[in-house]
């Protein structure tokens, strides 16, 4: 911020001096002021120096330029117009006020520090010399960040912040929630339904699924081919969000009472009436919202969809492919009166065959359910289990983690009856139910980890799993793998695959906290949040760690670091879509990274990116916010996830 001359008055006074900025205000302080001016969104703590000295630049006060008496929500968008730019006004004859006093505090001392005199009449008895300031007595920073502060808290005042999601890339089956006439987005485009801060987010295969973070409702759209969206298969696509609903308990859970916090009803506390009314599944709708849990993390897979309620029970719709293409799903809990499928042609189909085209309770989870992951047909979730001691006595719980569904590559990491088809073209249905479908803890390749170790996360690829754990509770964080390696995803230096949770010593003493997985390629993250490593599949760029397209079939069997940018950002959240990577940082930016010819980077562009890119997420709002003469949205990016062929934000947005 520099000085500009300006033309002499005839009454050369005080207020029309030219005045040339002191040595002290170096081109340090100017360029960090300019930085400070063209950052309106950064919220700073002023320097509080001098505070009570009220001859000193620093001194300035307008916070209370920031009127809090009127409740803006009730007025009406042109008085709120109005207000706000009469309160800015006021904001900025303060600041132009102060800025003409500091200006000529800089020249009074100034001139007294090259021995020049502000009067001509020598008579005059010498003023007294001033107090001695320093050089941050000159920095205009703080005064900028004050004006920037009470700025900000004026917008905020008039333009409340609101919270939003967007989507990007490939929505031809309904999972981008922008219509049904919009099948692909190159930007993120915001889902005009969804105007509530939101807690959880998921993209499967072709669908999306949140949770609200107020109320726990849950919404859904995209594939309904088979039960994605728990909506009894009335809608083959859903283009707009619809709301899930029968999230009810049953009382039948495998846990038993005292475990779980009761909920608020169960199916048991439906009257004769009422389960009489519901034996058909599409007319849970009729029962008032209060019946259904609040939720509150999601998951998705290529076709099955899990929810977490508030009190650690998990409910689930949709299914489980098997490599033949046929269809599982979990059971039903008995005491759920919803027997009769809408659709007369899939009322013969008992499970665990079939899709499970509305939601239900998982019973017989064996515990307190904490995370859930979903991979391409199989799920694992952390569980608070008993634990027991060397004589078999319960000394406690501990996390542990349980896996079910379809998975024949060993990334149910636990041993399983193989083959279930038999020579005569039948199934092994019990085997199905009884060994692939029932929760169950899974195996650690060593087995003293067995009882003393505590889950701390947990990723499911698509036919691999990576979990977080330590050996007791003050133990180091080590990272564990099972299932498909064939491009090296578990990080275990070979291709081979496991079919038991094993160490990737690759990890030691790196404290890994996070992980996530795609299709064939992995992400782990440090508990600092600035050591993001990646291993398997590359040949997209999903290793991040190349300028130019890698050759095809590029992987690496060992973890390889990952730079985001060069200053090393705090990495917040990381997720890996299909053959895509998106990484959140602690100031909201996002990157992105890996295979994106269907859009789903958020770039603008049908190209993969082979290192980490930023992207804004209301780049397209705001240019088309600009062509109106609208103010542009500063945001905040708050979730983020991948899925098969697009992906998902949610913001949270104010305007400048």
């Amino acid at each position: 911020m520099s000085a500009t001359k300006r033309p002499k008055r005839k009454a050369d006074d005080e207020q029309n001096r030219v005045l040339t900025p002191p040595k002290p205000f170096t081109d340090d302080n100017r360029r960090k002021v300019r930085a400070c001016l063209n950052s309106p969104g950064i919220s700073t703590t002023p320097n509080n120096n001098n505070q009570d000295d009220t001859n000193s630049i620093n001194s300035m006060s307008i916070n209370s330029m920031v009127s809090n008496n009127t409740n803006t929500q009730l007025l009406n968008k042109g008085r709120r117009k109005k207000m706000y730019e009469q309160e800015m006004t006021r904001l900025n004859h303060s600041f132009a006020q102060w800025s003409h006093e500091a200006e000529l505090q800089m020249t009074n001392y100034h001139q007294s520090q090259s021995g020049t005199n502000n009067t001509n009449n020598s008579k005059t008895a010498p003023a007294p010399k001033p107090t001695p300031l320093t050089p941050s007595d000159f920095s205009l920073l703080p005064a900028v960040q004050q004006y920037l502060t009470a700025a900000r808290a004026i917008a905020l005042n008039y333009h409340p912040p609101k919270f939003q999601m967007l989507t990007f890339g490939s929505g031809d089956c309904g999972q981008l929630a922008l219509s049904e006439d919009v099948l692909e987005s190159r930007r993120p485009k915001m889902v005009n339904s969804v105007t509530a801060r939101v807690c959880s987010v998921a993209c499967g295969g072709l669908h999306t699924v949140l949770a609200y973070e107020r109320s726990g409702k849950v919404e859904v759209w995209g594939c309904n081919d088979h039960g994605s969206l728990g909506d009894c298969g009335m809608v083959g696509t859903g283009w707009l969000p619809m709301t899930m609903r029968g999230l009810i308990p049953s009382s039948e859970e495998v846990v038993g009472p005292g475990v779980l916090e009761d909920a608020t009803k169960y199916w048991g506390d439906l009257s004769s009436l009422e389960r009489e009314a519901l034996t058909d599944p599409q007319k849970i709708r009729a029962l008032s919202n209060e019946w259904d849990e609040p939720i509150r993390m999601v998951s998705a897979g290529d076709c099955q969809t899990l929810m977490l309620s508030v009190t650690g029970r998990l409910y689930f719709c949709g299914c489980y492919k098997d490599k033949e293409g046929k269809m599982w799903r979990d059971s039903a809990p008995p005491d759920d009166p919803r027997v009769l499928h809408p659709t007369e042609k899939l009322r013969g189909i008992v499970a665990p065959e079939g899709s499970q085209d509305w939601p239900i309770h998982l019973h017989q989870m064996p515990g307190k359910v904490e995370g859930i992951s979903c991979g391409a047909s199989f799920n694992a979730a952390i569980v608070l289990l008993k634990r027991n001691d060397d004589d078999g006595q319960a000394s406690g719980m501990q996390r542990s983690c349980v896996t079910w569904g379809f998975g024949e590559c060993g990334e149910l990491a636990r041993p399983v009856y193989s083959p279930l088809k038999t020579p005569e073209g039948e199934f092994h249905i019990d085997k199905a139910r009884d060994q692939y479908l029932l929760p169950q803890p899974v195996i650690w390749a060593d087995r003293a980890l067995t009882n003393t170790h505590v889950v701390h996360n947990i990723a499911c690829g698509a036919f691999h799993l990576l979990v977080v754990a330590k050996d007791g509770e003050g133990g180091p964080l080590n990272v564990y793998a099972a299932g498909l390696n064939n491009y090296g995803q578990l990080g275990l230096g070979d291709l081979d695959a496991r079919k038991e949770l094993t160490k990737i010593s690759a990890f030691d003493g790196s404290n890994i906290s996070e992980v996530a997985a795609g299709v064939h390629h992995s992400l782990c993250l440090d508990s600092s949040g600035r050591n993001l490593y990646g291993m398997g599949r590359g040949d997209s760029g999903q290793m991040g760690i190349t300028s130019e397209r890698p050759e095809v079939g590029f992987n690496k069997e060992l973890p390889v670091s990952i730079k985001i940018s060069d200053d090393r950002p705090v990495i917040q959240k990381i997720s890996c879509g299909g053959n895509h990577c998106i990484a959140l940082l602690d100031n909201g930016d996002a990157y992105s990274w890996g295979y994106g010819d269907l859009n789903q980077l958020g770039h603008g562009v049908e190209q993969d990116e082979y290192s980490p890119r930023k992207f804004d997420p209301v780049f397209g709002i705001n240019r088309k916010r600009a062509k109106d003469g609208a103010s542009p949205l500063i945001a905040k990016i708050e979730i983020i996830d991948g899925g098969g062929q697009h992906s998902a934000v949610t913001i949270c947005s104010s305007i400048v």
